[in-house]
């Protein structure tokens, strides 16, 4: 893509150099701290979101930070930063590639850009509002699968509503948010429920929205960050038929 921000061009930067640290540790790394039963944090998750916010703090002093594993540091500012340092933890302790980087910004708490970086699989996915949506230097778009025809994905929690109204064979966990909005956005799902939201990588759907695709909270109206309790992303053409099947 021509003409990338100077964000943009960061947050790139910094999601690949994030990346060699979680790549360098990850036959090493040990447990930090246990959240709930099947999700905790590494050192490597702690190693990379040091590296982020530093960086971050150096470039815009004045910027917020909202990051998974050191929590709000807000500065009162109409910007915030959107860090996952390592979305995929489960994977990437079991050396599955499925796992990211992600950073987004967000400017008066609506998503700007989006960065997701798959450091074993080598694909860089990138959004900016208003430019589309790029996987290593190409432009991509959303599928035109229906209803009858379509990939699902999410967390077991999140799929419940439909499990029951649609074929086992649609549905789909890939352990990361990030990479299953990429995933959309590819045309390599057809769409994606979060119920409850993950606060860190839910800004990443800029993505499917620059794909030409449909983000919004499961009764249709619009998602807001940090606010929403749910989100449907989708390839659009099947997000009313989805959004019935929720209720």
């Amino acid at each position: 893509m021509k003409n990338k921000s100077k964000e943009l061009t960061f947050a790139i930067h910094l999601a690949k150099n994030a990346a060699k640290i979680l790549v360098k540790k990850q036959n090493t790394a040990k447990i930090k701290k246990r959240k709930q039963l099947g999700d905790f944090a590494l050192d490597a998750d702690y190693e990379s979101e040091k590296y982020i916010v530093n960086e971050i703090n150096k470039k815009y002093p004045d910027h917020n930070i909202f990051a998974e594993e050191s929590g709000n540091h807000h500065k009162k500012s109409e910007y915030v930063w959107v860090i996952d340092p390592l979305d995929g933890t489960l994977n990437y302790s079991y050396h599955t590639p499925l796992f990211a980087v992600s950073i987004a910004l967000l400017k008066n708490k609506e998503p700007i850009l989006a960065v997701v970086y798959a450091p074993i699989l080598k694909e860089l996915y990138f959004a900016e509002k208003g430019k589309g949506s790029w996987l290593n230097g190409k432009k991509i778009h959303v599928n035109k699968d229906t209803i009858k025809n379509c990939r699902i994905l999410g967390s077991s929690k999140s799929l419940a509503p439909i499990r029951n109204k649609v074929s086992y064979h649609f549905l789909r966990n890939f352990g990361s948010s990030s990479i299953d909005y990429c995933y959309i956005a590819a045309g390599k799902a057809s769409a994606r429920i979060r119920i409850p939201l993950d606060p860190y990588g839910d800004p990443i759907s800029l993505l499917v929205t620059e794909a030409e695709g449909k983000v919004t909270e499961a009764k249709g109206k619009p998602w807001q960050f940090n606010k929403s309790k749910t989100l449907v992303a989708s390839n659009g053409k099947i997000h009313n038929d989805l959004l019935k099947l929720i209720k």
